[in-house]
Order: structure tokens, then C-alpha cells, then sequence
């Protein structure tokens, strides 16, 4: 039976023995609870249950573990992550998928991240990783791996500058595509919140117009299906400017959705013949999110506030994957500071106040 022992703070913890990792080392896992009693009892039932797992499902596979894990939680994740995660299992994972799982070594594991990384980019290859480490801890719990997956690359993200943001909503007035791209590129919502938004949650008249965002359309194994929005900080309400009022007011067309579900494939070839005829870059709809980030970067948006219009649940994600400086702005920042050197080399060591 496991002892607890009390902390500083008057919870009680208990640290559970988890068998061992790949380099031998040994694996606790920590459990605390508000009273001795409690803490025990849940460390006692999660060596029990992690017992009865490894003994009954280190026979299975890799593919029929993976199988299993996709089955049980068909209820609780989102349809795209599903549809994920079985086109991960039909095209990779070949170097284990018929291993057992009580077989399973360190260093298959790191082949099979080689294999993925051979071809696909470090972003995917730590993805799919994830899903197999998920499976691990489901149906294996004491093998607790640790391969070397490789290094993230920076990617240049283009996004527009103030001026060819002017021009896409200039362009983009009166045609198909007009809703979709004000919804990205001005509030910043995610394509599944487009395809997923119906007009009764759009409030165009009254004292502070806005919009709902709780659920969104995403891609499952048969195609488009409605689900909830992609993270708790998802779902949130926006308020519409006048500006936006009027353009929702005059694409409205009496449907039930905002943007029908039918435009869902053909939005970002549309978007793509706009931006060429309007002599944009080819961004997309996705990017246009990218550029709403950066334009509350470049307005110094305090980090809470635009994490609650993006719907961002962490800052990380924020800042380092969709927050990019502005081409025209970072011009602006570069030529202030050339200044300051400028003057700083024509006036002088004698001439500067100390």
C-alpha cells in the first residue's frame, strides 16, 4: 500500500512506482489529494489498473494497440483528430506496426521517428510521435521511451502589410469570398469557425452587435461534420464594427449558416484566383488568421486580450506560431533605429550628453 506523505501546502502526495524508463531509470508518478486517505487510495488504484494493463495488452501490436486507442476515445475527440489518426496508422509506423507491444525497445521506437522524419517535416514527425506515445501510456505504461525527434526549422510566415490588406477587402467586396476572408483576416477566426458559424449566433442589430463562436465544421472520415470548437479558449464572442455590420447585413441570403458548407472546398481556390487578380501574394485563408495576429502585434494588443479574440490557449502558440512582424512595419522599426544611429556617428562623441 502506498504512503502518503503531507506537503507544505496540508495536501497529501504520494509517489507511485511506474516501472522503468528506456534508460533503466526508475519512473514514479506523483498523485496528491486533500487527505491521507484519498491520496492513497488513488495511488493503490493506479498501480492496480496500470498492472492489469501491462499484463493483458503487452501481447497486442503496435497497429491493434493504436486501433484500440482510436476506438475508446471516438467519443471525445474532435472528428479531425480522428481522421488523423487513422491516416497515420494506414501510411507509417511500418517499422513497428506488427511488433508487440511487451517487445517494444528504445531504439525501435527511435527508428521508427527516423523513418517518419525521412519524410515528413519535424512538425508532423513530433505529431505522429505524440499519437504513439498516447497509445504507449494507454496500453504500455512502463515503457516510457525517449527518441531524439529533430529540431524545429524556422519558417519565414509571410503575412500582408497594412496596404495589401487594403487592397484584399477592396477586392474582396461584393464577391463570394467577402465574409470568409473579413471573418479571418479582421477577427481572426479559424476556417472551421467560418464553415461552423450559422446565422443565429451573428446579432447585427441592438446596441453592441457581435458574434458567438462555440462550434465549428471540420473534415471527419465521411466527410464534413459539425464539432465543437478546437480548444476551451475557442469558444468566445466577438463584437462586430459597424463596417462588419453592414457586410453581414448585405451578404445575409436567409441560409442557415453564414458561409454555406457547400463553399468549404472551393473558399481557398477562390481566395487564390482574388489574390492574383488583385496582384497579392498567394496567402490563403489560414494565413489571413496569421495576419490578424500580427496586426495586434504591431498595435501592441496586450497579450490576454488577443488571446481571447484569437481563441489562443496558450501565449506560445500565439506569439511564436502565428504572431509575425509586418513587412511594412518592421521597415518603420528599422529605419527608427538607423536614425538613431545616424545621428548618433554625425553628431559626435563630443556632442552627445552623458
Amino acid at each position: 500500500m502506498p504512503t502518503a506523505k503531507q506537503l507544505p501546502s496540508g495536501s497529501w502526495n504520494c509517489q507511485v512506482y511506474n516501472g522503468k524508463r528506456a534508460d533503466g531509470s526508475r519512473d514514479y508518478i506523483s498523485i496528491t489529494a486533500p487527505t491521507k486517505e484519498e491520496a492513497e487510495l488513488l495511488a493503490l488504484q493506479h498501480k492496480l489498473r496500470h498492472k492489469e494493463i501491462a499484463r493483458d495488452s503487452r501481447q497486442m501490436t503496435v497497429e491493434q494497440a493504436m486501433e484500440a486507442y482510436i476506438s475508446s476515445k471516438s467519443s471525445i475527440l474532435s472528428p479531425a483528430s480522428l481522421r488523423t489518426y487513422r491516416m497515420y496508422l494506414r501510411r507509417h509506423y511500418q517499422l513497428i506496426r506488427a511488433r508487440r507491444l511487451g517487445s517494444l525497445t528504445q531504439a525501435d521506437i527511435q527508428s521508427a521517428v527516423n523513418e517518419i522524419a525521412a519524410t515528413c517535416s519535424p512538425k508532423t514527425t513530433a505529431s505522429m510521435y505524440g499519437f504513439l506515445r498516447a497509445v504507449l501510456r494507454e496500453y504500455h505504461p512502463t515503457f516510457t521511451p525517449k527518441p531524439v525527434l529533430p529540431g524545429k526549422r524556422k519558417k519565414l510566415q509571410p503575412v500582408y502589410t497594412t496596404a495589401q490588406i487594403a487592397a484584399l477587402l477592396d477586392a474582396a467586396r461584393d464577391t463570394s469570398v467577402e465574409i470568409p476572408v473579413l471573418l479571418a483576416v479582421w477577427l481572426g477566426m479559424r476556417r472551421s469557425e467560418i464553415l461552423g458559424l450559422r446565422w443565429d449566433h451573428v446579432v447585427l442589430d441592438g446596441p453592441q452587435p457581435h458574434l458567438v463562436i462555440d462550434r465549428a465544421s471540420v473534415r471527419g472520415e465521411k466527410g464534413m461534420v459539425d464539432s465543437r470548437t478546437k480548444t476551451y479558449s475557442s469558444t468566445r464572442v466577438l463584437p462586430l464594427s459597424p463596417y462588419l455590420v453592414e457586410r453581414l447585413a448585405a451578404q445575409h441570403r436567409g441560409a442557415e449558416r453564414v458561409v454555406p458548407i457547400r463553399w468549404g472546398e472551393s473558399i481557398l481556390e477562390q481566395l487564390y484566383k482574388l489574390e492574383e487578380q488583385a496582384g497579392l501574394p498567394r496567402l490563403g485563408l489560414h494565413k489571413l488568421r496569421h495576419t490578424n495576429a500580427s496586426v495586434m502585434l504591431m498595435l501592441n494588443v496586450a497579450d490576454k486580450y488577443a488571446m481571447q479574440r484569437g481563441g489562443w490557449a496558450t501565449n506560445y502558440t500565439m506569439k511564436y506560431i502565428y504572431q509575425h512582424t509586418m513587412s511594412d512595419h518592421m521597415d518603420a522599426v528599422d529605419q527608427t533605429i538607423n536614425n538613431y544611429f545616424e545621428k548618433l556617428v554625425e553628431s559626435g562623441i563630443d556632442k552627445i550628453d552623458t
